[in-house]
């Protein structure tokens, strides 16, 4: 039962985690397709600290999921260990 309580949960997260993947890539992907124009601009390191903060939103973003999947491992572990 507490599994498929958590499975509903997980969705969810998943999917705001899964948005915060492809919003970092898209940003890193544009930033690499024009790569020439922003080394010429210099702003190599302006345009790095903004895809380090959409890496640590995204780790943000993956928090919520990843406690589930440690939750589901745990009531799974249980029940083989306890034959419940």
């Amino acid at each position: 039962m507490s599994g498929t309580l958590l499975a509903r949960l997980m969705g969810g997260r998943q999917r705001m985690w899964v948005q915060a993947v492809q919003s970092r890539i898209g940003v890193t992907s544009s930033v690499l397709a024009s790569i020439r124009g922003v080394k010429l601009l210099g702003m190599t390191d302006s345009l790095s600290s903004v895809i380090q903060k959409y890496r640590i939103n995204e780790l943000l973003a993956s928090k919520p999921f990843r406690k589930l999947v440690v939750w589901v491992n745990i009531c799974g572990k249980i029940r083989y260990t306890w034959k419940v």
